[in-house]
């Protein structure tokens, strides 16, 4: 009798179990959807902040770069064409300008220009 009864429990307890566990499979799917979508948005705003940062940064730098020129504090411009080819090459290597030996003055002013500018 006991037998009997074992095997007509089973199958609704199965079911049963079964029931659960897919509730289970579909809260914990809806919780890892909403919770990614969450660390996404999250993440897309970091981001966004963060380049934000970068680029007042960027601006503040190159704000002092005449400082770093000329750092005696009257901060005067200095256009390119007033640099020597001399003065031009000195500072070209911090740059990684390569092949300024065959070029002109003009093309060396030009490759400065394309290195200082943001990207």
């Amino acid at each position: 009798m006991t037998s009997s009864l074992v095997v007509s429990i089973a199958p609704p307890m199965a079911t049963a179990t079964m029931g659960q566990a897919r509730s289970a499979v579909g809260r914990i799917s809806s919780t890892v959807q909403r919770t990614s979508k969450e660390t996404f948005g999250q993440t897309q705003e970091r981001a966004e902040i963060t380049g934000k940062d970068s680029r007042r940064s960027a601006a503040a730098l190159l704000d002092e770069a005449p400082h770093a020129i000329e750092p005696d504090g009257e901060c005067k411009p200095v256009a390119l064409d007033d640099w020597t080819r001399a003065v031009l090459d000195e500072r070209a290597p911090g740059l990684d300008i390569d092949g300024r030996n065959s070029m002109t003055k003009r093309a060396t002013e030009r490759s400065f220009v394309r290195a200082l500018r943001p990207a």
